[in-house]
């Protein structure tokens, strides 16, 4: 298998490849930019707080107040009461979605989510509740529930990992095209882009499995603790499906880079073939005249002159 054929070996991982790039990408700039319609589909959770002003106070006098402490009581007045005055001063936005660099936001109309404003892009990002939705203001430190307080302060330290991985995640990808062209003159060039693979691959499932479980528990405990308040929590979809496809990708590249550090070498065999002798050792019949022999002619017996016996070494009677 000559050069052509190295390189339609490694053109399927190398594609792939590429394909967890773009993925990874949109991972990253999802939920950054509010004019782009494709990119504000993309978040890792969507906090909707349209049902705010809907809430009445007799159902935390009902329902939430008889289930808590003194204490307790107190902090739940406070959030409502926080939660009111922010909607009514305009400082709380219908909805909040959550990406890995910041958040968008906006209003909620007829069920369709209309983006108009996302923070400026911020490594390690977090999302917290009291700051974004202005609810610090009124000096009380604790006024989210104790169960959200805790898994909050969990998200924040988990957040940081999560950004760490899919940061090396796309350096390790981005590297494994650059060495990925190594890849079409040897197979030492396709093992060593194995390796840059598998290391993309590790931190793509890291990122992608902390960032759902991640998630996945912190809607549950905005829904539990936080519905009775008007605010809801569901997972974004599309986010996840990218980061999960870059993960998939990445992992299949990983095997293909493989396969192409085992077989196709890019070598072209010479044909081998036995050459043909110059001379040839025939026996040769002695006798007179001709004769065959294994299909050669055999040249005639020598003739000696009988006239001069004196010295005749050769001749036989």
């Amino acid at each position: 298998m000559g050069k052509g054929g190295r390189i339609a070996c490694i053109a399927v991982p190398y594609l792939w490849t590429i394909g967890a790039l773009v993925a990874i990408i949109f991972v990253g700039i999802g939920s950054t930019d509010s004019d782009s319609a494709t990119l504000n589909k993309l978040f890792f959770m969507r906090a909707d707080l349209s049902n705010v002003t809907t809430v009445e106070a007799t159902r935390f006098g009902d329902q939430l107040l008889n289930l808590t402490s003194t204490a307790m009581r107190n902090a739940t007045e406070e959030l409502a009461a926080a939660l009111e005055e922010a909607e009514k001063a305009s400082e709380l936005r219908d909805f909040y979605n959550i990406g890995l660099f910041g958040y968008c936001t906006g209003d909620k109309e007829h069920g369709k989510y209309d983006v108009d404003f996302c923070s400026k892009p911020k490594g390690s990002f977090w999302f917290n509740p009291l700051e974004v939705w202005h609810l610090n203001i009124s000096g009380v430190p604790d006024l989210l529930p104790t169960h959200l307080q805790s898994e909050l302060k969990t998200y924040q330290k988990v957040s940081h990992w999560m950004f760490v991985s899919y940061v090396l995640a796309f350096a390790a990808t981005c590297l494994q095209l650059l060495v990925g062209f190594s890849a079409i003159f040897s197979r030492i060039g396709s093992l060593a882009t194995t390796v840059v693979a598998v290391v993309a691959t590790i931190f793509m499932f890291a990122a992608s499995i902390t960032s759902t479980a991640l998630f996945v528990v912190l809607a549950g405990v905005f829904n539990t603790s936080l519905k009775d308040y008007g605010v809801t929590a569901q997972l974004g979809g599309n986010l996840f499906a990218a980061s999960w496809l870059a993960a998939a990708l990445s992992l299949a590249s990983s095997v293909l880079w493989l396969f192409s550090s085992c077989c196709c070498s890019g070598r072209t065999e010479a044909r081998r073939s036995s050459p043909k002798s110059t001379y040839n050792y025939e026996k040769v019949d002695v006798g007179s005249g001709s004769s065959t022999h294994s299909g050669h002619t055999t040249a005639p017996a020598p003739t000696f002159d009988n006239t001069n016996t004196a010295y005749e070494p050769y001749r036989h009677r």
